[in-house]
């Protein structure tokens, strides 16, 4: 119990839902490849699962702050297009007011972060 108290609320949301996805496995009666393939998506989407809790604290946010901080979290996806690079620097030289910049935090805005099994279909 003492070593549960010392992780981080991160790590102690991934052991629930990963406590939660065994229980659900044996439940069902799910087959071994199955779990296998189960346990290796929220294996490799942990940091994903930490981001979407992350989006429920940024929701609790006013306005202003929720667009400010969209835009800050996702900077580095935004200059990554070339495109969105150069509109983003335009709109810091013209400040918060620009539609440029309301463009650009628009877009950050509108990011989403998915998840895909390999075998899943798209």
């Amino acid at each position: 119990c003492g070593t549960i108290a010392n992780l981080n609320k991160d790590e102690q949301a991934f052991r629930s839902t990963m406590d939660e996805l065994n229980i659900m496995m044996s439940d069902r009666v799910m087959p071994t490849k199955l779990r296998l393939r189960l346990r290796s998506f929220f294996l490799s989407n942990k940091v994903a699962q930490s981001r979407a809790r992350h989006m429920r604290v940024i929701d609790a946010m006013s306005p202003g702050l929720k667009r400010e901080v969209t835009l800050q979290i996702n900077r580095r996806w935004i200059q990554n297009v070339s495109l969105l690079e150069s509109l983003l620097h335009e709109a810091e030289l013209g400040g918060h007011r620009s539609k440029i910049h309301a463009f650009i935090v628009g877009v950050a805005m509108g990011l989403e972060t998915t998840c895909h099994a390999q075998d899943d279909v798209f």
